[in-house]
């Protein structure tokens, strides 16, 4: 994992946003500076990220894997048996609030590759930032839909964490199995930027 910190010196008052734990809330006119940067790109393990499955899934797993990598060798492929038509598999992993008292923006970015692209039976891409763990498919937020362009594509989540959430935060991304067949994807170099005001 590569970590970046950040620290830049501000003197700025601002008003919090409003909004329960772990929501997108609009942040116009405040000023957010980039307090650290954590990069995984899974070369050597899956560097404190830990797969998931809820009950509707009948079958699935997430392994390393160098069959694809949008960054380095290696990236993450998830295995989803989607035989009962549903059922959700993800990655997830802790993260510490280092000022308890603040308030924190937090963006996650990971990247999707599709082998093929369709305009049918495409599978929803999820991803998740509050301060208790997620466990089922609507815990999550829609960011975008498998099998769209051909190769790696982009997703981003915003949210935000307020200052009564806890001393840590979950962040989790993954898919749902929406048809009644098994499949492989492959996501790689997960990103997860944590702003705070100042």
């Amino acid at each position: 994992m590569r970590i970046t910190r950040f620290f830049v010196a501000a003197a700025i008052a601002a008003s919090l946003v409003a909004g329960p734990a772990g929501t997108a809330t609009a942040d116009v006119g405040i000023p957010w500076r980039l307090d650290s940067v954590h990069t995984s790109s899974y070369e050597t393990s899956l560097d404190g990220w830990a797969w998931y499955k809820d009950a509707n899934l009948r079958d699935g797993n997430v392994t390393r894997s160098a069959t694809q990598a949008q960054d380095g060798s290696y990236g993450l492929k998830f295995y989803l048996d989607g035989l009962n038509d549903d059922g959700t598999l993800w990655v997830r992993k802790q993260f510490a609030r280092p000022d308890t008292t603040a308030q924190y923006k937090v963006e996650v970015s990971f990247w999707v590759y599709s082998g093929q692209q369709s305009n049918f039976n495409t599978w929803p891409i999820f991803a998740y930032i509050g301060s208790t763990a997620p466990a089922a498919e609507e815990d999550f937020t829609s960011v975008g839909q498998t099998d769209g362009p051909v190769g790696w594509a982009k997703y981003t989540h915003v949210a935000y964490i307020q200052p009564e959430a806890g001393a840590t935060f979950e962040v989790a991304y993954g898919l749902s199995a929406t048809w009644e067949v098994q499949r492989d994807y492959y996501l790689d170099n997960a990103e997860v930027k944590i702003y705070q005001i100042g």
